[in-house]
């Protein structure tokens, strides 16, 4: 990997309930589920209409940024593991950690309900005890990193 580097060992995460986004995002700011204090981004209208079926205990892997670098940079460097993409319930869990301190960043390449190809990218940044989140349609056009983690399947 050229821009990546593995950070310790794979993020064992629990199964997770059926999920529909819509009924999520209307529980936003006061949701205990994770405590989130702003969303924002441009994830189109497909964002709202997520719904995913329960899905079996998993694990995630968090890869360091070595250098600057794009979406395509990236990708590229994962491209021998069978997906890139995460679940929202994987990000949900996966945020819920008690690890992560205030100032932790991470990026996380979303599949479609399905799972499938990226369809989105978001941006976790926690400051205090409060997660803000980014969502915008993926584009292999690059964006610059800096000082964030990538979060993909293990």
């Amino acid at each position: 990997m050229r821009y990546l580097k593995r950070v310790g060992k794979p993020t064992d995460l629990p199964a997770t309930d059926r999920f529909v986004m819509r009924d999520w995002l209307g529980s936003l700011p006061n949701n205990a589920d994770l405590p989130i204090n702003f969303l924002s981004g441009n994830g189109g209208e497909d964002w709202a209409n997520i719904v995913e079926e329960a899905a079996e205990p998993s694990a995630v892997c968090e890869y360091a940024i070595q250098k600057p670098c794009g979406y395509r940079h990236v990708l590229k460097d994962l491209r021998d593991m069978p997906h890139t993409s995460v679940r929202f319930g994987q990000v949900r869990a996966f945020l819920k950690l008690d690890r992560h301190q205030p100032g932790a960043k991470f990026h996380f390449f979303l599949g479609d309900y399905r799972g499938r190809e990226p369809r989105w990218v978001l941006d976790a940044g926690l400051t205090s005890l409060l997660w803000h989140l980014t969502v915008d349609i993926y584009s292999p056009l690059d964006r610059r990193w800096i000082g964030a983690n990538i979060i993909a399947p293990a």
